[in-house]
């Protein structure tokens, strides 16, 4: 591994400092919606924020919360490893999952739309014994949903900052944790609003610094012939001949196939259904759809541009030499970003 390119003290300063600033933020918001619109958080206010929220608010709930390290990490490698491919069929994969989730969504607010959790309708629906399995399968699920968020964000900020790994893992969750506790549901939810404002954000400048502004790539031009030169040192197994410029990829629609499966894992999904509750009936749909086709751009676009860049650039100085622990990190675009940008690259994925 490289040496960090930030000091720790950045890396911790970004943890805890944005983890503030969002606790700090939502317990205001909070204290003035309680005052000036009587969002006052009894129970029912901080479980489903009273079944209101619009359309745009859903929308956004599901882009961020459909935004876990892998989409940002895991889509990028898989771009670096099968090319454009890869970027496809990992954000068609688990759009899929979204749209299917969206029809279990308006089930439920069809048939139970006073409902506080989904795990109450479980139990309603299936009994005591279907509502064990129900918590036990929801539980499991939100573990590795977790350890796939800390872990993954835990490794980019020791890649790039040096800082603990556990650390991370402990300090990253505290200002969600403030956060929720204080403005319940409605906070994560408009909480979820801003992370995709700045997440979109990112997304935009990433793009056009590696395609019109960078000194190492600057233009897709560029892009492609490194591409096609990069397929004629180290081909892609699988891919028409060995490009990274190819949808015929055996390993990208297997992995793709993969992630098709995983469909079933939106029915225990804890957070999907207590986002979907606190829709606006009329609001569920629209806030679902818009919201999967929105998401769908974060993985592919990221993917298109770092993942790529990161193949692209394999070589230069400027570029770290990607190895098979930095594959299985997702690690393909923080060391893009770090090389293209410099310390704001850095800066920038961390922010992510």
């Amino acid at each position: 591994m490289p040496d960090a390119i930030l000091s720790q003290g950045a890396g911790y300063g970004i943890i805890i400092g944005f983890g503030a600033l969002f606790a700090l933020a939502m317990w205001w918001l909070s204290i003035q919606l309680a005052r000036f619109r009587n969002e006052v958080q009894g129970s029912e206010m901080f479980m489903t924020a009273k079944h209101s929220v619009k359309t745009g608010l859903v929308a956004s709930a599901v882009v961020s919360s459909w935004t876990i390290a892998a989409t940002l990490l895991t889509s990028s490698t898989w771009c670096y490893q099968y090319g454009v491919s890869g970027a496809y069929f990992y954000g068609a994969g688990a759009t899929v999952q979204i749209f299917i989730f969206a029809v279990a969504a308006i089930e439920l607010k069809r048939r139970a739309p006073a409902a506080h959790t989904f795990l109450e309708l479980a139990r309603i629906r299936y009994g005591t014994a279907g509502h064990i399995v129900f918590i036990v399968y929801s539980t499991i699920y939100a573990i590795i949903n977790c350890v796939n968020i800390l872990v993954g964000g835990s490794a980019v900020f020791t890649a790039l900052t040096g800082m603990s790994v556990i650390a991370g893992v402990w300090l990253l969750p505290v200002g969600v944790v403030i956060y929720t506790l204080t403005g319940g549901i409605k906070a994560t939810i408009l909480t979820d609003y801003s992370h995709t404002v700045i997440i979109y954000a990112m997304v935009l400048a990433g793009l056009f610094i590696v395609y019109t502004n960078s000194s190492l790539l600057g233009s897709p031009d560029i892009v492609y012939e490194r591409l096609r030169a990069a397929a004629k040192i180290a081909p892609v197994a699988g891919n028409e001949g060995g490009e990274y410029l190819t949808m015929a990829s055996q390993d990208g629609v297997l992995l793709g196939v993969v992630f098709w499966c995983a469909v079933f894992g939106t029915t225990i999904d804890v957070q999907l259904f207590q986002k979907a509750i606190t829709a606006d009936p009329a609001s569920t749909l629209p806030g679902y759809m818009i919201g999967g086709l929105s998401w769908f751009s974060i993985p592919f676009c990221l993917a298109t541009t770092f993942g790529l860049a990161a193949r692209a650039m394999q070589g230069m100085p400027e570029m770290h030499t990607i190895t098979a622990t930095d594959i299985s990190q997702g690690l393909a675009m923080p060391y893009a970003a770090q090389a293209l940008m410099g310390t704001g690259g850095a800066v920038f994925v961390l922010l992510m």
